[in-house]
């Protein structure tokens, strides 16, 4: 703020100026009224985004209730969390949907300002993760006719089933060891099949393209009424509950941003927000 002083300066030398000197000086006056003029709306410009900030945020879709696209919007109980913690923080998240696999890498590439429902690990510099987002029940999921006899995860092995993409990597550390890609060649388990669409997931379940689905019972339940109008979905099913739930969290750019959603998010959970959200799409706590 080292210009409003100097600038007053000029302004009274204009008063106190003879009438030769009057022109180039009354230029310099409308100059200094200019720069200021212009420094002004800065200073507002800048107020202003302080309390209208926007953080884009990278959120996968393909995941009702989670997060999906309705008529071309984006929905979801993860979208309307950040939604309504961004009310509570002052600012705006504006979304960039994409595949899980490129959560992370947008977040530390710094293409994206937040990732929602990223794999937990340490936090390190560009990266910060947050409280609990979504709390998830995933489950294996086949076709009672089967007889399947899965009680622990190690009854996979051999078995075909389906998962989300990046999937091997958050049900725990047994299933991590057995489902990792390859170091060497990047190839999977011939029965661990991985794609980017749960759509797609639940298609090739119920035509019976593969023995076994592992998703999250909110979502199977969504497709199975969803994908009802075309496929034969009424057929019994068998569950397995092989895993814990599994806690879904976002990351931020800044330990500070990931502070101030974390404070928002205890704040929605106090006044049953949170609740309200996740009821809003048949999901529980």
């Amino acid at each position: 703020m080292r210009i409003a002083p100097s600038t007053t300066l000029r302004a009274t030398a204009c008063v106190t100026t003879t009438r030769e000197t009057m022109p180039l000086l009354r230029l310099l006056c409308l100059l200094c009224a200019l720069c200021m003029s212009c420094i002004a709306p800065s200073a507002s410009a800048a107020q202003a985004a302080s309390t209208g900030e926007k953080i884009v945020v990278g959120i996968g879709i393909d995941k009702p209730p989670n997060s999906f696209m309705r008529d071309g919007v984006l929905s979801g109980a993860e979208h309307d969390i950040f939604v309504e913690a961004g009310r509570r923080m002052g600012l705006q998240f504006d979304f960039d949907v994409m595949s899980n696999n490129r959560l992370l890498v947008s977040l530390e590439k710094g293409m994206v300002g937040a990732a929602s429902a990223v794999p937990f690990d340490v936090d390190r510099p560009g990266v910060y993760f947050s409280d609990t987002l979504v709390a998830i029940n995933n489950v294996a999921i086949a076709k009672a006719d089967r007889k399947l006899n899965l009680e622990k995860i190690e009854d996979l092995k051999g078995v075909p089933f389906v998962i989300w993409q990046g999937g091997w990597h958050d049900l725990g550390d047994e299933f991590r060891t057995l489902y990792r890609p390859d170091p060497a060649t990047g190839k999977f388990q011939p029965e661990y099949n991985e794609l980017v669409s749960q759509y797609t997931q639940n298609v090739m379940f119920w035509n019976d393209r593969v023995q076994v689905i592992v998703i999250s019972y909110d979502i199977f339940n969504w497709y199975k009424q969803d994908l009802a109008r075309g496929i034969d979905t009424g057929v019994p099913v068998q569950v397995y509950h092989l895993f814990k739930p599994t806690l879904i969290r976002a990351a931020f750019r800044t330990a500070a941003l990931r502070d101030r959603f974390n404070r928002a998010l205890r704040e929605m959970h106090r006044d049953g927000s949170y609740k309200a959200i996740l009821n809003s799409y048949a999901m529980t706590e």
